[in-house]
């Protein structure tokens, strides 16, 4: 009711702020809705993450998922993180969304080790490196799998669409 008359909202703690998240998507809040993103986005711990990446997805607040989904990559060793991704078996596009993120980091930390050998003059038996394969990262959708530019050296373009 404070926002309501207000347009801010003070002291509101973690739990508040999910019920408050909740309630502004219900009554088409948006500003109520941000201003709890930001309060959440700031409480974000290992122990509590999966639980805001599951709240943030079915309530669609975008900018506290990427958060979180942040905050999971960074810290995927964390023993209380892998432990809480059992908590995902109800949401397997979050799962799914995971690992490719984590492929994605993957390959970018391979193709930026890749372009510094190929920098230094080549491969490690002093030919001419491996050839990079760029990825297109504006397909990267939860509903459709990673795509790689077309490339001469592996086939046909609809092979690598998936089509």
């Amino acid at each position: 009711l404070e926002f309501i008359y207000t347009d801010t909202v003070v002291d509101v703690s973690l739990d508040l702020g999910i019920h408050l998240l909740v309630a502004s998507e219900h009554f088409l809040l948006d500003r109520l809705k941000a201003l709890c993103e930001d309060v959440i986005r700031r409480e974000i711990t290992a122990e509590n993450v999966i639980s805001i990446l599951i709240t943030s997805h079915q309530y669609t607040a975008t900018g506290l998922k990427d958060t979180a989904l942040d905050f999971i990559l960074e810290n995927l060793g964390d023993n209380k993180i892998n432990i809480g991704l059992d908590e995902l078996k109800s949401e397997p596009d979050l799962l799914v969304e995971i690992i490719r993120l984590q492929t994605l980091q993957l390959e970018v930390f391979i193709n930026a080790n890749r372009d510094g050998i190929e920098a230094e003059g080549g491969g490690a038996d002093g030919g001419p490196g491996m050839q990079s394969l760029p990825l297109d990262t504006s397909v990267l959708d939860p509903n459709q799998q990673l795509r790689r530019q077309p490339n001469d050296l592996f086939g046909p373009a609809a092979e690598w669409r998936g089509e």
